[in-house]
């Protein structure tokens, strides 16, 4: 009888067991990881220029292609973590209108050295912290990505609005949110005797696409 009752709890132990590992087998087989393609993704900052003389003021657009990413799912059309870094002496300015090749390099050296501090700060990183997002058929989908962004050497939270569209092999996300450069310890640029400034909030836009 004892005998028994012992091969009973062996085996519902063994069942247990199975049960477990097989539940933990199916999470990590559930986990998918797309990694952002920089040369079909554009990442994008807007910031503007002040100055009482209205032909002075601008807003200026920087780019860069040197960055990289991941986004998991923890669960088909389920993303539930996003990273993202960028490296800060990679933006340049887009040259167009009355703004020359000359002028926007002096301006980008500016930037690396004295506004980002570049090769202090090199990388300017994202780590999400909730993805929230409704699947509509057909999978496009909007919602919310709140996470850490790391810039400058201080890390804040930020909450960003975001769309896109989810298939078998890919994932796009758009959004855009606005931050303040003195929140993250940057000093602001003013020159020739205050004729020319920059203003304090900047926009960070992106469009990614990200792959299996």
């Amino acid at each position: 009888m004892l005998q028994r009752q012992s091969s009973w709890m062996a085996k519902g132990a063994l069942v247990a067991v199975l049960g477990v590992s097989g539940g933990l087998q199916q999470a990590a087989q559930a986990a998918v990881t797309y990694k952002v393609v920089p040369s079909q993704s554009k990442f994008t900052v807007y910031s503007k220029t002040l100055s009482p003389v209205a032909k002075l003021r601008h807003t200026r657009v920087q780019n860069t292609s040197n960055y990289t990413g991941t986004v998991v799912f923890s669960a088909p059309n389920k993303p539930s973590a996003v990273t993202m870094s960028v490296k800060a002496d990679s933006l340049k300015t887009v040259v167009k209108d009355d703004l020359n090749t000359s002028t926007a390099a002096r301006v980008d050296l500016v930037t690396d050295r004295d506004i980002l501090e570049a090769q202090k700060y090199p990388n300017i990183t994202f780590k999400s912290t909730a993805v929230s997002v409704k699947v509509n058929p057909g999978g496009v989908y909007t919602g919310t990505l709140k996470g850490n962004l790391s810039l400058h050497g201080v890390t804040r939270a930020v909450s960003v609005p975001i769309s896109g569209k989810i298939s078998p092999t890919q994932i796009t996300t758009k959004g855009a949110f606005t931050i303040k450069q003195t929140d993250y310890g940057i000093t602001l640029i003013s020159i020739m005797g205050g004729m020319l400034s920059a203003a304090d909030p900047v926009t960070i836009d992106f469009n990614l696409v990200a792959k299996k």
